[in-house]
């Protein structure tokens, strides 16, 4: 590859051939790399940082020079100054080389017993101002217009009071921001989270899938003066997912409870709407194609593997509903949901909510899922699904684990019929378990929330089918 010039604007390479051109590494001492990058002058225009070549390979060429390349710290060929591509004080060698004269004859000076190396050095120290000082007056007549060098002196003056104030402006800014950042509360945004901090607040599988969700549902979400969609929308996942109380989504988000439970009201429904057609029955022909192997191997007609699931509510008021929800098997007020889930773990279909009291089969026979059962299907289920008479009349079959009550022992064929049923409704399990990883599915919900219940179910459903496939 061959060598080419860094700085902007300038197009020679060495496969110009020109005479004398040559090409120079950037320095590895880091203060004068430093200086160079300076100098070169790229920014990045997103950031506005400096440019840092990621190798030893960028090189600046001679013609950026004045006489070529110095080691001299002191010299103006010590950085590239000539056609940086943009507009730059022009060095002078005369500078330069009236300060080599100086060094060459170096006056004696006698030493008095009463100087110490202190005083020494700040002498030393004043006498470099002062030859600085006199060689950066203007030139005399006989080297050069007195005139110009006034000139000179002007420009430079002009062009330090510019940067003072352009430093004082920017020292004024950082103070005005330190003062914002120490008295501001704490608040969460989405413009602040990283990755896996969205991941953990929405139970979405990526940042990418928010972006899409925030762009899909942005129509229907409530609209706030002080939040903006991406906010609206996860402060209503932020409590779907990790359930925290509502005074601290407000204290998070700078609002009051009164707008955060008109937020959750609006939201809640609207997004159960929209994202519903996420929880769908497909054709057969989609079915079989996405069975897992452990599935075409022991129950290759399968279509569908159910399980119901119960949500702790608060007591409701009311004695004949505070009745009506008590689960005898879960000891608490309770809504039981249906779930179906395919074969490869995504969830197809899911009730609405019914009293904790509802048996497994009236809920089965009740909530529509057998409408989508054809003949030939197979379903597996767990013990309580006592639907085997509904399933037959619909030319389907129902697996479940052999019954031990009235038996000594299960047959060798049920024990191993049992362990095929169990090695693959484990897939079962963990599709439950993902949608039980929104806390308030898990947690007791709160009775302002109950009546959001079927659509809180329905989005927590719609979000775990937006995870990959649990089985390949």
């Amino acid at each position: 590859m061959g060598k080419e010039c860094i700085v902007v604007g300038c197009t020679n390479r060495d496969t110009d051939k020109q005479e004398g051109l040559k090409f120079h590494r950037l320095p590895k001492q880091e203060y004068r790399r430093k200086l160079w990058l300076q100098a070169i002058n790229r920014k990045n225009p997103s950031t506005g940082e400096f440019w840092i070549p990621r190798d030893d390979g960028a090189r600046v060429c001679s013609e950026h020079f004045i006489e070529g390349k110095s080691d001299d710290s002191k010299s103006p060929d010590y950085v590239p100054s000539v056609n940086m591509g943009y507009h730059t004080p022009l060095r002078s060698l005369d500078r330069y080389n009236r300060l080599l004269g100086r060094k060459s004859v170096q006056p004696v000076k006698r030493q008095l017993p009463f100087e110490d190396s202190q005083s020494r050095a700040t002498d030393t120290t004043a006498a470099e101002a002062l030859l600085d000082l006199s060689s950066s007056r203007s030139p005399s007549p006989d080297e050069n217009d007195q005139g110009n060098g006034h000139e000179t002196f002007i420009k430079l003056l002009a062009e330090a009071n510019i940067k003072v104030k352009m430093v004082t402006q920017e020292l004024n800014r950082l103070t005005l921001e330190n003062h914002s950042l120490q008295t501001a509360r704490f608040c969460t945004r989405y413009t602040r989270l990283n990755e896996e901090e969205i991941k953990f607040y929405t139970g979405l599988p990526s940042s990418a899938a928010f972006v899409w969700l925030v762009s899909y549902v942005r129509d229907v979400l409530p609209k706030s003066n002080s939040l903006t969609s991406e906010d609206v929308l996860l402060l209503v996942l932020m409590k779907i997912r990790i359930n925290p109380p509502q005074r601290d989504i407000a204290f998070r988000f700078g609002i009051s409870e009164t707008t955060l439970t008109t937020y959750f009201d609006v939201a809640i429904p609207a997004l159960a709407k929209k994202l519903v057609f996420l929880v769908r029955w497909p054709g057969k022909e989609e079915l079989m194609s996405c069975r897992p192997q452990c599935f075409k191997e022991t129950f290759p007609r399968c279509v569908s593997v159910i399980d119901c699931t119960e949500i702790f509510i608060e007591a409701p008021a009311d004695f004949e509903a505070r009745n009506a929800t008590y689960s005898t098997y879960k000891h608490n007020n309770t809504l039981k949901y249906f779930a179906s889930i395919t074969p490869a773990g995504s969830v197809l279909f899911v009730s609405k909510g019914y009293p904790g009291k509802t048996s497994d089969k009236i809920l089965t026979n009740d909530c529509g899922y057998l409408n989508f059962i054809e003949s030939g299907d197979v379903v597996l289920a767990d013990r309580g699904f006592l639907i085997a008479d509904e399933l037959n009349e619909l030319g389907a079959e129902l697996v479940i684990p052999a019954f031990t009550r009235g038996k000594t022992q299960l047959s060798a064929r049920e024990v191993e019929r049992g362990r095929k049923i169990s090695n693959v409704r484990i897939h079962v399990e963990r599709a439950m378990e993902r949608l039980k990883n929104f806390r308030i599915l898990s947690d007791k919900m709160h009775s302002n929330l109950v009546p959001h219940a079927d659509s809180i179910f329905t989005v927590c459903a719609a979000l775990v089918n937006l995870h990959p496939n649990l089985v390949n």
